[in-house]
């Protein structure tokens, strides 16, 4: 994301400097973006076991009543 090869190509004027810059931030945007997601769909499929488990013991204890 942030190194560009090994170094045989590398920008020689100012023009090239900034996209280059400009390039590694977006792929650090990018990059952040993405971890992000992931994050929040593991926080996602977290609360919905967790809302599940929750319903089972309901049930579980709605049973062990009615026996």
């Amino acid at each position: 994301m942030i190194t560009v090869g090994y170094g045989d190509i590398t920008p020689v004027n100012t023009q090239e400097r900034l996209f280059v810059i400009f390039v590694m931030l977006i792929s650090c945007g990018i990059f952040a973006y993405s971890l992000n997601s992931i994050g929040r769909i593991l926080e996602e499929l977290s609360k919905r076991d967790s809302i599940f488990r929750d319903n089972i013991s309901l049930v579980t204890a709605y049973l062990k009543q009615v026996r």
